[in-house]
């Protein structure tokens, strides 16, 4: 007997060998893809019966009649023929029903055909009376899997994992348990599996890239990052992991990274949709918006349907090409698409470009709604509520977030800007400065002190913050142009100029209407009016209600002469604000134009607003006496004396405006305070010697003359006033070597003193009837100051006296002309 069993076991050992483990390719994984774990039936290289433990020789000995069961099943596996494998199973079972191996393999025979509560039952037998082996627990968990009672299959895997790691089954386990905890959302259990895989198999390119996968939906940029790089240096042309790299170098900014890694996508599948609308993204972030467009158009026509992320994108690249009804279209159609607050919060920024406010509040509110805590919501919320002067209601908003988060430098920042909009100055400051203190980068809140200060004309502090502002942010086109508006303030023109040129060419601002204004008044002080003119034009093109606008192209205007046009758009512009400053312009457009009594209107409505502004007192007391009103002036210049007491222009016209009213006495003490102030002005000093010569009392205005050219040597003022005088006294010969003097001294051409010179030598000549010199004295005279009421007057008597009587008349007519008399009169 000994000798049957000895000859059976070696004809076992003869008849089948033990087969050799399966090649490497036997073994090979099935890529399953990422949040899908319906793996075939046949994943198992297309049979679940083969695995290397299938293989071994069996450790527990069995009769050596059912050896021979054994081995004709054993053969039947290894053959495929399952139906004759089960057969000879089954026998084997009847008689040896506690045998581990035979249930496991009759298991996944039943496993094969689907047969699953069959197999489940091998299993169980087979776990309960081996539980601390692995093949049960690896049968049951991919059968659970495949019948999809995944909380069933992901505990047996794991159990089998434990038992046994170095099973060819652990692979493929540990990728399903991965799976099913990702679907289950437990990611951090899955990136323990999937680390555990790679342990196992390092190069594994599908761990590679899930883990990667899984790390960037938990934003760790960095070690998603380094796995895609690593399943790329094993797989360089795996699309999946090109796509992925390219989306994580877009979340870590590296724009130009990520656009090489969608370029080469695009190489491997030409024309691939998600490619073209990922790469979009990546031009829209480079201010490349055109290029983006042209990637979407490109998409679409692979005839793909338009869903929410093709809309959003899209209207994001409008916006940067401030195509803004076309943004506002697309973002409506993607609200419609999926209610999402991010998609509101877009629209509404479109909303509040176009100055739509209201629509701009309602969906933010929408936005608030869905999720409170939407990004930059809140603020811009703010924001409109501040633009439709709902400034209670911005405040609350920004106090409440305050209350919850008092460290907020958004809401600090936001609210500090409304402050400065209510005229809380001291306040709106202290919100700043404490942003500034929590983060001193925060450039917003740079912006919003150093228009705060560029209000209160603190303008080197409000430089000094856009400087700072610049250095965090060196392209920021709102920084740029707040800093050229400072320039403009600070009359540095040239560096104005340069900043709001950067400013404006940006795709999103080059029609900014504020931006556009202050060039234009930049423009406009370099006497550029021509380029001033087209820039205001365009931004009442963008922006036709603004009577700030009118108010500086009037300005530009009046400047470059252009009176009409000037006063067409102050008109336009004082429809909108009725204010000091425009109606004091519109006053000198007027007196342009010789209009006196609107000019006198104007400037009426100026003192109404500021009564006590000097500077708009002295320019109506000029235009009273430009529209011959002598005693309104004088009682303008009176007023102001009673503020200015010391001012030596207001001294001058008060004695010179007593002097043409002949009040000499009074004008006689102005000129004697004057003189007090200023002993050597040579003005005062002849106004009041002309007073002492209409009060004939010739003889001290003589001494004053002759004691002032003493001190003071030879002036033109001092000869022509005292050859005045020296002819009023009939002492021609003096009179004329004081004006032959003055007419000698080398002074202006243009200096008018020498036109009176040669009045009063003419009047002499004619007096001592030399009429050929006088005419020619008069005529000069005439020559210089056409209208020169004493030559005109001179010219006519000696006309007169020579028989020339139209001649004679023709100069009286000129005198006697209410234009002329208007004309004489002087304005300081």
């Amino acid at each position: 007997m000994a000798n049957l069993i000895k000859k059976k076991k070696k004809s076992y050992s003869n008849d089948i060998p033990p087969p050799l483990p399966p090649k490497d390719k036997d073994r090979a994984l099935i890529d399953y893809p990422r949040g899908d774990i319906d793996i075939p039936h046949n994943m198992h290289n297309n049979d679940p019966l083969r695995h290397q433990s299938m293989y071994q020789k069996p450790r527990v000995k069995v009769p050596i009649i059912l050896s021979s069961l054994r081995g004709k099943a054993n053969k039947a596996i290894k053959n495929d023929n399952r139906q004759e494998a089960l057969k000879c199973l089954n026998e084997l079972i009847v008689s040896y029903p506690d045998n581990y191996k035979a249930r496991c393999d009759r298991a996944e025979i039943y496993q094969h055909l689907r047969k699953y509560e069959e197999a489940i039952k091998d299993l169980n037998l087979a776990i309960d009376k081996k539980p601390n082996k692995a093949r049960a627990y690896y049968i049951r968990g991919l059968i659970y899997k495949e019948t999809n009672q995944l909380g069933l299959a992901k505990y047996d895997l794991s159990t089998a994992i434990k038992r046994d790691v170095n099973d060819p089954r652990a692979l493929d386990s540990l990728k399903i348990c991965a799976q099913i905890d990702i679907n289950e959302k437990n990611n951090d259990q899955a990136l323990l599996n999937l680390s555990k895989l790679l342990e196992i198999d390092g190069k594994n390119v599908w761990a590679l890239r899930t883990r990667g996968e899984i790390y960037f939906d938990q934003e760790k940029f960095s070690e998603a990052l380094k796995d895609m790089n690593n399943a790329l240096s094993i797989e360089p042309k795996n699309v999946a992991a090109i796509e992925m790299r390219g989306t994580i170098h877009r979340k870590l900014s590296n724009y130009d990274e990520a656009m090489k890694d969608f370029n080469r996508a695009l190489k491997l599948i030409p024309g691939e949709p998600g490619f073209l609308l990922k790469r979009a993204k990546i031009f829209r972030l480079q201010s490349k918006y055109q290029e983006g467009l042209d990637d979407i158009n490109k998409l679409l026509l692979s005839n793909v349907d338009v869903d929410f992320q093709l809309l959003r994108t899209r209207g994001k690249i409008y916006r940067g090409l401030c195509r803004y009804k076309e943004a506002l279209a697309d973002f409506t159609a993607a609200s419609k698409k999926r209610q999402k607050s991010s998609i509101y919060a877009r629209r509404a920024e479109i909303y509040k470009i176009l100055r739509q406010y209201d629509n701009a509040l309602s969906d933010l509110d929408i936005a608030l709604k869905i999720n409170p805590k939407e990004k930059d919501v809140s603020g811009m919320r703010s924001q409109v509520l501040a633009q439709l002067a709902k400034f209670d209601e911005a405040l609350e908003e920004l106090n409440n977030t305050l209350n919850i988060n008092p460290k907020d430098v958004v809401a600090l920042s936001g609210r500090g800007k409304i402050y400065r909009a209510i005229n809380r100055h001291e306040e709106a400051l202290n919100d700043l400065n404490e942003a500034l203190r929590i983060d001193s980068k925060y450039f917003l809140a740079l912006l919003y002190r150093s228009k705060l200060y560029r209000d209160q004309k603190r303008y080197d502090e409000a430089l000094s913050d856009l400087d700072t502002a610049l250095g965090i942010n060196p392209n920021n086109v709102q920084i740029l142009r707040n800093r050229g508006k400072l320039y403009t303030l600070m009359q540095m023109y040239d560096k104005a100029q340069i900043d709001l040129d950067k400013s404006l060419k940006g795709a999103d601002q080059a029609d900014h209407p504020s931006a556009l204004r202050y060039r234009g008044k930049t423009l406009s002080k370099m006497k550029k009016y021509d380029l001033a003119i087209k820039d205001f034009d365009r931004a009442l093109e963008i922006k036709p209600v603004s009577g700030n606008i009118f108010l500086d192209r009037g300005e530009c205007y009046f400047n470059s002469k252009k009176y009409k046009e000037a006063l067409k758009d102050l008109n336009k512009s004082l429809e909108f604000d009725e204010n000091s400053y425009t109606f004091e312009l519109r006053s000198s457009v007027y007196e342009e134009l010789k209009n006196y009594k609107d000019a006198l209107a104007d400037m009426n409505r100026v003192i109404h607003i500021n009564p006590n502004d000097v500077k708009v007192l002295k320019r109506r007391a000029n235009l009273f006496e430009r529209s011959q009103q002598f005693q309104e002036s004088l009682i303008d210049w009176l007023q102001i004396k009673k503020s200015l007491p010391k001012d030596i222009q207001v001294l001058e016209n008060c004695g010179r405006l007593l002097f043409e009213l002949c009040r000499y006495d009074e004008a006689l003490e102005v000129f004697d305070d004057a003189i007090k102030l200023e002993p050597n002005n040579l003005s005062f000093i002849c106004y009041h010697a002309k007073i002492l010569q209409e009060q004939k009392r010739y003889e001290e205005a003589i001494n004053e003359l002759s004691v002032a050219m003493e001190n003071q040597g030879d002036k033109c003022d001092l000869f022509v006033t005292r050859g005045a005088i020296y002819k009023s006294m009939g002492k021609f010969k003096e009179s004329l070597q004081d004006l032959n003097k003055a007419l000698k001294l080398d002074i202006s051409p243009e200096n008018k003193l020498l036109t009176e010179a040669y009045c009063y030598r003419g009047s002499i000549y004619r007096s001592l009837h030399k009429n050929e010199d006088a005419l020619k004295d008069l005529n000069t005279a005439l020559k210089r100051d056409p209208d020169n009421m004493l030559a005109l007057c001179e010219r006519s008597s000696i006309n007169r006296d020579n028989g020339r009587y139209d001649d004679a008349w023709k100069d009286l007519e000129k005198v006697l002309s209410p234009t002329l008399i208007t004309s004489e009169i002087s304005v300081s």
